[in-house]
């Protein structure tokens, strides 16, 4: 939850200083961690990307980050 909530922060921060509203790289540390969790490799790329940017100003969003945690 703590990870999602930091990611969350940095990307308000990023949009209110300066950054774009649509988020598609991260910004630092915590939404790096988040953006590296949700890109499919192998196979599975031909299906598209997550879109974490959205998944990170979600609200459950935390939700998504525990899952993928708990199938590695």
């Amino acid at each position: 939850m703590e990870l999602h909530w930091r990611a969350k922060l940095e990307l308000q921060l990023s949009t209110h200083f300066g950054g774009a509203a649509k988020h598609t790289k991260p910004v630092g540390p915590a939404s790096a961690v988040i953006f590296e969790l949700l890109r499919r490799r192998g196979y599975t790329r031909i299906f598209g990307q997550y879109d974490a940017g959205t998944i990170i100003s979600e609200p459950a969003g935390w939700l998504v980050v525990n899952d993928k945690l708990a199938l590695m």
